[in-house]
């Protein structure tokens, strides 16, 4: 029985619980203590067995700012510190790696479908939205990398 929670960080991005292929629970990137309730919640639902937290590992590159380093080294830092305090590993992975194995690319739009596809129980219109959730597509899919790749 094997769980897997996937991070897209960022504030437009989200988290992800899937296991046995469905999807468990998913959400939109909440504040740090949504971040706590919705791992401690993700680790009671698998009675301990979460496998791993696979988080995106943005990388910078010659177009990446100073901001966009600090925000991804912000999601870091909580997701390390709640894996500890949860018991729970964690894996970066890169968005080239996981994007290639499960078949997405720079398009959002193409990882709605991809997940919409993968998952088709999902629901990525949220309340009070009027477009679908790329970053909740992308934290289902990084969780599904994880499973297939079953580290």
């Amino acid at each position: 029985m094997k769980w897997y929670i996937g991070v897209d960080p960022g504030n437009s991005g989200g988290l992800a619980l899937i296991h046995s292929g469905c999807a468990i629970e998913y959400e939109r990137m909440p504040n740090v203590a949504g971040m706590d309730k919705f791992i401690r919640n993700a680790v009671v639902a698998s009675q301990g067995f979460i496998t791993c937290i696979f988080e995106e590992h943005k990388g910078g590159g010659p177009q990446t700012n100073a901001a966009a380093h600090r925000s991804a080294g912000r999601y870091q830092g909580i997701f390390e510190t709640l894996c500890c305090v949860h018991g729970v590993k964690m894996h970066m992975v890169t968005p080239q790696l996981w994007k290639r194995i499960i078949g997405a690319n720079k398009d959002k739009q193409r990882s709605i479908t991809l997940s919409e596809q993968i998952f088709p129980t999902v629901n990525l219109l949220f309340p009070r939205c009027t477009i679908k959730s790329d970053g909740v597509a992308e934290a289902l899919l990084i969780a599904e990398y994880g499973r297939r790749m079953a580290l």
